[in-house]
């Protein structure tokens, strides 16, 4: 290896907008050429072949060595690869492979860099979406029997702070489900869930019937005054019979009509494979809980 060899610069490279790139004085340098030399073969190539872009050649400015800006241009893999097919010689053509392999070598590293990125912030699978809500039924119907499934999956996206679960990164994937699964009764505010007093208990003692509450005895042979019984308040807020034939007409619309069509759409979306898929069992499955609240306030109302 000789002493010009040794001494002669490395390619220099640099990434700009996911692009990896070249800057004109660097090449005017490693091809031992005047920089306005360059320029003018950039400038040529522009005016032959319209087509090339800003992303082929972008004109740019350096400081040259006064501190002043100078024009130079920003080129990429195609525009380096036309500007050099200009360059002669055996020393240029060594350098045109070294630069080339700097490229391969740059760009090779920023696919990797990028597919890191990607699988970071990956979004679940189809796969992992149906997982993730069976795992909501689960514990769902363990916690609250089949009902309150917004209550879960409400808890789910304000942990991983996403405005659905189909949202969720993979990366978050795991520690999801462990949550799901370490969900109790006690973390929900849900007034439907509460241990209920016990009933009183009617017991037959010598042929007279006793009621029996906690703190209160009363007999048929011995009377007592009975306790004043709390008033229930009563709401102000009511229904029109209108309204609930609205409300009728709603739930017969969603059960009887939509609900079929959306569940057949939903499996064939999963079958498909589509990255829609979950949105579809969503569309059916998060209005339940609210349905049969409107079915409670139909029967009260009936």
């Amino acid at each position: 290896m000789s002493f010009q060899n040794i001494c002669a610069p490395a390619p220099v490279v640099s990434v700009v907008n996911n692009t990896v790139t070249a800057l004109s004085t660097d090449v005017a340098k490693l091809f031992n050429k005047l920089h306005k030399d360059v320029l003018r073969s950039i400038r040529s190539l522009i005016e032959q072949a319209p087509s090339l872009n800003e992303r082929n050649f972008a004109l740019v400015e350096v400081k040259d060595a006064k501190g002043e800006n100078r024009p130079a241009y920003r080129m990429d893999r195609k525009g380096f690869v036309l500007l050099a097919m200009g360059f002669t010689g055996e020393v240029a053509l060594k350098f045109k492979i070294a630069y080339i392999d700097t490229f391969d070598r740059m760009e090779e590293q920023l696919r990797k860099q990028q597919t890191f990125a990607e699988q970071d912030n990956a979004l679940i699978s189809n796969e992992q979406q149906y997982e993730l809500s069976s795992r909501v039924m689960r514990k769902t119907h363990a916690l609250f029997g089949n009902k309150n499934y917004s209550f879960v999956y409400r808890a789910l996206k304000r942990r991983f702070r996403i405005p659905r679960y189909t949202c969720l990164l993979q990366r978050d994937f795991e520690t999801a489900l462990a949550f799901v699964d370490a969900l109790k009764v006690s973390d929900f505010n849900v007034p439907d869930v509460k241990e209920e007093s016990p009933a009183p208990e009617v017991k037959q003692v010598h042929a007279k019937y006793v009621v029996q509450f906690p703190s209160l005895t009363i007999s048929a042979s011995n009377p007592a005054p009975c306790p004043a019984i709390p008033a229930v308040p009563v709401s102000k807020h009511y229904i029109t019979d209108n309204e609930l034939e609205a409300i009728k007409s709603l739930i017969y619309y969603f059960d009887d009509l939509f609900k079929p069509q959306i569940q057949w759409a939903s499996k064939e979306a999963y079958r498909q494979g589509r990255p829609d898929a979950s949105r579809f069992y969503d569309v059916w499955h998060e209005p339940m809980w609210f349905i049969s609240r409107m079915r409670q306030l139909v029967s009260r109302n009936s």
